[in-house]
């Protein structure tokens, strides 16, 4: 191996390193902020204003792209959210439309944008899976999925080719792989993808805000 190959990949480790080392210092700060949080508020009903348990709503739900066709589309609308009564669900209407099915073989990627000092911080959280598409949906937003599809095989999961609607249900925003989650205004993306087709990109405007107990 000649010297400039070495450097070469000298550089590149220490650049892996540094996002290493970046993202544990980020995961460190944030459950350290959490646990002096929960110290702080035993017995109390302290809250913490950084991240922690949380209630997710929309606002808004839409095409990335609503100029493009795409084989998979979303039609949809929320009631709106009474910041009152936070433990009220709101109500979807609205159809889903999948001219192919949506199976396990389907790639995808979900990405979230936070709006932070008057403008989108792109790819704040970002989410990529080579394939497993139908299950993903399902495991991490599983109100919103059987809301529409039934739950069916729990190994196996498969959504046929069809027009499938709601009218004034009322959806759970519940994401059980994240309970856990900074505080703010987000702009969610998923994506499906069957080679280097895009399939579908829908968006939701988002909030996630104190979960009080």
């Amino acid at each position: 191996m000649s010297a400039v190959q070495r450097s070469v990949r000298e550089v590149r480790w220490r650049k892996r390193q540094l996002l290493v080392n970046h993202s544990s210092f980020w995961l460190m700060c944030i459950f350290g902020v959490l646990r002096y949080s929960t110290v702080q508020g035993e017995g109390s009903k302290a809250i913490n204003s950084f991240a922690g348990p949380y209630i997710a709503y929309a606002d808004r739900i839409y095409m990335c792209d609503p100029d493009r066709q795409h084989k998979m589309a979303w039609a949809l609308r929320t009631s709106h959210f009474n910041p009152r009564k936070p433990a009220e669900l709101q109500l979807i209407s609205g159809n889903l439309t999948l001219t192919l099915p949506l199976t396990d073989s389907l790639a995808g990627n979900a990405t979230v944008d936070r709006w932070a000092n008057n403008q989108w911080k792109e790819n704040a959280f970002q989410g990529v899976f080579p394939n497993g598409a139908c299950r993903h949906t399902r495991r991490n937003i599983p109100g919103f999925f059987e809301l529409f599809f039934r739950p069916g095989n729990t190994d196996v999961c498969r959504v046929e080719a069809g027009v499938y609607q709601v009218e004034r249900r009322p959806v759970n925003w519940t994401f059980p792989n994240f309970p856990i989650f900074p505080y703010g205004f987000y702009r969610f993306k998923i994506r499906f993808i069957k080679g280097n087709d895009l399939l579908f990109c829908g968006a939701v405007d988002c909030h996630a805000i104190p979960k009080l107990k």
